[in-house]
């Protein structure tokens, strides 16, 4: 513990350095007048500083963390980390803009490894001159799609094919070559597009894979569906907060249940009274669910219990539901 201490404080001592570096350069890139291409190497270096900064610092702040091994990263943590992330790299001057960044919540991610894949492509938004970056993320099916769109000078139809195979320095090089490694690993794709206006990068994720139907083609029940899904799959998989997710898990259905009542009502809709009972069934189950927690610890049998019920729920009387709305 003593050497992970000493080493996380020399750590943060090297980041006050480049910190240093960075506010000296652009303390001179206000005050001086440059050619246009000392003063894009000097913003190709501010942006390293950002990038070595931000890497020393994900070393010091996972050393800090095994020093607390009773401390557990959620769901939630990790998310907002990628989130600020996106929001403090750009260096001043420049614009980011993020989209629908509440999307994030529908994909199981390697933060710390998609961190480095945004990294890469802002840092090669940077190098290509672009003072304006848009991250954009929307659904389309089962799968999270992220745009990542600049206003740089964009690639040759050359670079464009070598990107993201690690053997060109022009097209991106090893770092590109990286990222497409992380994406595939997500059992994702990346691609890009160019032109003399600048470069869009598409990174699609697939988002909480089940073998059960609770895409129905409802927009809001399946987005209702998809997030009740993705609690039960953390509540099954993952080691976050069960205390947590179970209060998660009563939210969503409590609201799942109230609009589609609502929309019962108002479309008459024959079987509202059948699904009531239903709905009153599965509420009974979950709080019995939440009675039974213990130290964060859950019942398996009575999860395993819940979730089947739930689910099969979405595959019939829901399916017969939207069967119905879309007529």
């Amino acid at each position: 513990m003593n050497v992970r201490k000493t080493l996380h404080h020399d750590l943060i001592n090297k980041i006050s350095a480049i910190k240093v570096i960075k506010y000296r350069l652009e303390a001179l890139l206000e005050d001086e007048k440059f050619s246009e291409s000392v003063i894009q190497e000097l913003t190709e270096i501010i942006g390293s500083c950002d990038t070595t900064a931000e890497y020393i610092n994900s070393i010091g702040t996972e050393l800090q963390r095994l020093d607390d091994s009773e401390e557990k990263i959620t769901y939630k943590k990790k998310l907002i980390k990628l989130k600020d992330f996106y929001l403090k790299y750009l260096p001043k001057r420049r614009e980011l803009i993020i989209s629908d960044d509440n999307l994030l919540k529908w994909i199981d991610i390697d933060t710390f490894q998609f961190q480095r894949v945004f990294e890469n492509c802002i840092g090669n938004s940077l190098k290509a001159g672009a003072n304006k970056i848009e991250i954009g993320q929307k659904s389309i099916g089962n799968v999270l799609e992220f745009s990542i769109s600049d206003n740089g000078k964009g690639m040759t139809s050359n670079e464009l094919k070598q990107i993201g195979f690690g053997y060109s320095t022009s097209g991106g090089g090893q770092g590109t070559k990286i990222i497409r490694d992380i994406v595939n690993k997500h059992s994702g794709t990346i691609e890009w597009e160019s032109s003399s206006t600048g470069t869009t990068c598409f990174i699609r994720i697939p988002r909480f894979v089940s073998d059960h139907d609770i895409y129905l083609g409802h927009n809001q029940i399946d987005e209702d569906h998809l997030e009740i899904f993705s609690i039960l799959h953390r509540l099954n998989h993952t080691t976050d907060s069960h205390n947590q997710l179970v209060l998660d898990l009563i939210i969503a259905m409590t609201n799942h249940i109230n609009r589609e009542e609502s929309l019962m009502e108002e479309k008459n809709y024959p079987n509202i009274e059948r699904d009531k009972v239903a709905h009153i069934n599965i509420n009974n189950s979950i709080k019995e669910l939440a009675n039974t927690l213990s130290d964060n610890l859950i019942d398996r049998e009575i999860l395993n219990e819940v979730t089947n019920k739930i689910l099969l729920h979405f595959e019939t009387m829901d399916k017969d539901l939207v069967t119905f709305l879309q007529k």
